[in-house]
Protein backbone atom coordinates (compact mmCIF):
# COMPACT_ATOMS: atom_id res chain seq x y z
CA UNK A 1 0.00 0.00 0.00
CA UNK A 2 1.48 3.24 -1.26
CA UNK A 3 1.77 5.59 1.63
CA UNK A 4 0.70 9.47 2.17
CA UNK A 5 3.11 11.64 0.28
CA UNK A 6 1.74 14.84 2.18
CA UNK A 7 2.89 12.96 5.56
CA UNK A 8 6.30 11.89 3.84
CA UNK A 9 7.56 15.33 2.55
CA UNK A 10 6.13 17.11 5.79
CA UNK A 11 8.25 15.06 7.74
CA UNK A 12 11.23 14.64 5.55
CA UNK A 13 11.47 19.13 5.67
CA UNK A 14 11.19 18.93 9.17
CA UNK A 15 14.45 16.14 10.02
CA UNK A 16 16.27 17.71 6.98
CA UNK A 17 15.58 21.73 9.33
CA UNK A 18 16.75 19.46 12.55
CA UNK A 19 19.42 17.74 10.72
CA UNK A 20 21.21 21.44 9.83
CA UNK A 21 20.71 22.51 13.36
CA UNK A 22 22.30 18.91 14.92
CA UNK A 23 19.54 18.06 16.59
CA UNK A 24 19.57 14.25 15.66
CA UNK A 25 17.30 12.78 17.77
CA UNK A 26 14.29 15.51 16.69
CA UNK A 27 15.31 14.36 13.50
CA UNK A 28 15.70 11.12 13.81
CA UNK A 29 11.57 11.29 14.84
CA UNK A 30 11.03 12.66 11.77
CA UNK A 31 12.67 10.04 9.81
CA UNK A 32 10.81 7.33 11.34
CA UNK A 33 7.77 8.94 10.48
CA UNK A 34 8.83 9.36 6.84
CA UNK A 35 9.50 5.39 6.80
CA UNK A 36 6.04 4.53 8.07
CA UNK A 37 4.74 6.10 5.27
CA UNK A 38 7.49 5.32 2.57
CA UNK A 39 9.61 2.04 4.45
CA UNK A 40 11.63 1.79 0.75
CA UNK A 41 12.90 5.44 0.56
CA UNK A 42 16.82 5.24 0.18
CA UNK A 43 16.78 9.18 1.07
CA UNK A 44 15.02 8.78 4.31
CA UNK A 45 17.11 5.62 5.13
CA UNK A 46 20.34 6.95 4.60
CA UNK A 47 19.21 9.98 6.50
CA UNK A 48 17.99 8.00 9.28
CA UNK A 49 21.17 5.93 9.77
CA UNK A 50 23.14 9.38 9.55
CA UNK A 51 20.93 10.39 12.92
CA UNK A 52 22.02 7.36 14.75
CA UNK A 53 25.46 7.42 13.40
CA UNK A 54 25.32 10.95 14.81
CA UNK A 55 23.93 9.90 17.77
CA UNK A 56 26.28 7.53 18.19
CA UNK A 57 23.74 4.42 18.76
CA UNK A 58 26.13 2.52 17.07
CA UNK A 59 24.03 -1.04 17.16
CA UNK A 60 20.96 0.53 15.57
CA UNK A 61 23.55 2.52 13.06
CA UNK A 62 25.62 -0.70 11.96
CA UNK A 63 22.21 -2.47 10.88
CA UNK A 64 21.28 0.41 9.19
CA UNK A 65 24.77 1.00 7.10
CA UNK A 66 24.81 -3.02 6.68
CA UNK A 67 20.91 -2.77 4.96
CA UNK A 68 22.07 0.01 2.93
CA UNK A 69 25.06 -1.40 1.83
CA UNK A 70 23.51 -4.62 1.04
CA UNK A 71 21.31 -2.74 -1.76
CA UNK A 72 24.46 -0.99 -3.04
CA UNK A 73 27.55 -3.05 -2.17
CA UNK A 74 29.89 0.05 -3.64
CA UNK A 75 28.43 2.70 -1.92
CA UNK A 76 31.84 4.29 -0.21
CA UNK A 77 30.33 6.40 2.03
CA UNK A 78 27.76 3.73 3.74
CA UNK A 79 30.79 1.36 3.68
CA UNK A 80 33.03 4.24 5.32
CA UNK A 81 30.45 4.52 7.55
CA UNK A 82 30.58 0.88 8.67
CA UNK A 83 34.54 0.84 8.95
CA UNK A 84 33.98 4.47 10.98
CA UNK A 85 31.38 2.06 13.88
CA UNK A 86 33.42 -0.94 13.66
CA UNK A 87 36.17 1.36 14.89
CA UNK A 88 34.04 3.36 17.19
CA UNK A 89 32.55 0.17 18.68
CA UNK A 90 36.62 -1.36 19.14
CA UNK A 91 35.72 -3.99 16.61
CA UNK A 92 39.19 -3.83 15.45
CA UNK A 93 38.71 -7.45 12.93
CA UNK A 94 35.54 -6.01 11.20
CA UNK A 95 37.44 -2.25 10.83
CA UNK A 96 40.05 -3.48 9.25
CA UNK A 97 38.32 -5.79 6.80
CA UNK A 98 36.05 -3.18 6.11
CA UNK A 99 38.59 -0.42 5.58
CA UNK A 100 40.01 -2.67 3.16
CA UNK A 101 38.09 -3.41 1.58
CA UNK A 102 36.83 0.54 1.23
CA UNK A 103 40.95 1.03 0.50
CA UNK A 104 40.24 -1.43 -2.75
CA UNK A 105 37.22 0.31 -3.79
CA UNK A 106 39.14 3.98 -3.92
CA UNK A 107 42.20 2.30 -5.96
CA UNK A 108 39.98 0.82 -8.21
CA UNK A 109 38.67 4.42 -9.39
CA UNK A 110 42.37 5.66 -9.07
CA UNK A 111 41.17 7.65 -5.63
CA UNK A 112 44.55 6.60 -3.96
CA UNK A 113 44.59 9.75 -1.44
CA UNK A 114 41.50 8.40 -0.34
CA UNK A 115 42.30 5.20 -0.11
CA UNK A 116 45.08 6.87 1.96
CA UNK A 117 43.35 8.87 4.01
CA UNK A 118 40.64 5.44 5.07
CA UNK A 119 43.65 3.58 5.99
CA UNK A 120 45.82 5.98 8.25
CA UNK A 121 42.09 6.21 10.09
CA UNK A 122 42.76 2.83 10.63
CA UNK A 123 46.64 3.19 11.35
CA UNK A 124 45.84 5.50 14.21
CA UNK A 125 43.28 2.50 16.00
CA UNK A 126 46.32 -0.20 15.15
CA UNK A 127 49.57 1.39 14.83
CA UNK A 128 51.60 -1.80 14.89
CA UNK A 129 49.95 -3.86 11.80
CA UNK A 130 52.49 -4.34 9.50
CA UNK A 131 49.75 -6.03 6.67
CA UNK A 132 47.83 -1.94 7.21
CA UNK A 133 51.36 -0.08 7.16
CA UNK A 134 52.59 -1.95 4.00
CA UNK A 135 49.19 -1.36 1.83
CA UNK A 136 49.61 2.58 3.22
CA UNK A 137 53.34 2.51 1.94
CA UNK A 138 52.31 0.76 -1.35
CA UNK A 139 49.52 3.55 -2.02
CA UNK A 140 51.97 6.18 -1.25
CA UNK A 141 54.01 4.93 -3.90
CA UNK A 142 51.81 5.15 -6.28
CA UNK A 143 51.11 8.77 -5.81
CA UNK A 144 54.68 9.74 -5.46
CA UNK A 145 54.84 10.83 -2.09
CA UNK A 146 58.63 10.32 -0.62
CA UNK A 147 58.02 12.27 2.81
CA UNK A 148 54.94 10.04 3.48
CA UNK A 149 56.35 6.93 2.04
CA UNK A 150 59.38 7.84 4.89
CA UNK A 151 56.80 7.78 7.19
CA UNK A 152 55.80 4.13 6.41
CA UNK A 153 59.10 3.24 6.05
CA UNK A 154 59.70 4.73 10.09
CA UNK A 155 56.67 2.90 10.87
CA UNK A 156 57.64 -0.68 9.60
CA UNK A 157 61.56 -0.10 11.09
CA UNK A 158 59.56 0.59 14.18
CA UNK A 159 57.36 -2.25 14.38
CA UNK A 160 60.12 -5.17 13.13
CA UNK A 161 63.05 -4.03 15.76
CA UNK A 162 60.14 -4.18 18.07
CA UNK A 163 59.62 -7.80 17.11
CA UNK A 164 63.61 -8.58 17.01
CA UNK A 165 63.87 -8.86 12.94
CA UNK A 166 66.80 -5.93 12.98
CA UNK A 167 67.44 -7.06 9.95
CA UNK A 168 64.61 -5.57 8.17
CA UNK A 169 64.44 -2.85 10.73
CA UNK A 170 67.34 -1.23 9.69
CA UNK A 171 66.37 -1.44 5.84
CA UNK A 172 63.06 0.52 6.33
CA UNK A 173 65.11 2.89 8.75
CA UNK A 174 67.98 3.48 5.95
CA UNK A 175 65.18 3.79 3.09
CA UNK A 176 63.10 5.96 5.42
CA UNK A 177 66.68 8.47 5.71
CA UNK A 178 67.11 8.49 1.78
CA UNK A 179 63.54 9.44 1.19
CA UNK A 180 63.04 11.84 3.67
CA UNK A 181 67.07 13.34 4.87
CA UNK A 182 66.27 16.21 6.26
CA UNK A 183 63.97 14.76 8.85
CA UNK A 184 65.70 14.39 12.10
CA UNK A 185 63.08 11.87 13.78
CA UNK A 186 64.08 9.47 11.72
CA UNK A 187 67.96 10.33 11.63
CA UNK A 188 67.42 9.35 15.49
CA UNK A 189 66.15 6.45 14.66
CA UNK A 190 68.80 5.50 12.39
CA UNK A 191 71.12 5.90 14.60
CA UNK A 192 68.98 3.74 17.58
CA UNK A 193 68.57 0.57 14.81
CA UNK A 194 72.23 0.74 14.54
CA UNK A 195 72.62 0.78 18.31
CA UNK A 196 70.44 -1.79 19.05
CA UNK A 197 72.15 -3.85 16.22
CA UNK A 198 75.68 -3.38 17.56
CA UNK A 199 74.73 -4.30 21.32
CA UNK A 200 72.85 -6.94 20.27
CA UNK A 201 76.18 -8.19 18.73
CA UNK A 202 78.34 -6.98 21.49
CA UNK A 203 80.22 -4.22 19.49
CA UNK A 204 78.59 -1.45 22.14
CA UNK A 205 77.30 -1.52 25.29
CA UNK A 206 74.24 0.30 26.76
CA UNK A 207 77.24 2.84 28.74
CA UNK A 208 79.07 3.58 25.82
CA UNK A 209 78.55 7.71 24.87
CA UNK A 210 77.46 8.43 21.19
Amino acid sequence: MSGNKAIFDTAMKRAHEYAWANQWERAMKEYVRALTEFPDDMTARRNMAQSLFRLRRWDEALAAYEELVQVEPNDLFGINRLAEIHLASQHLDQAKSTYMRLADLYTAKNQYHEAIRALRDLARATPKDKEVRTRILDLTQEVGDKQAQAGEHLALSQITLEEGKLTEAQGHAEVAAVLDPENNEIRRWVYAVKRRIAENSGTVSLDDSE
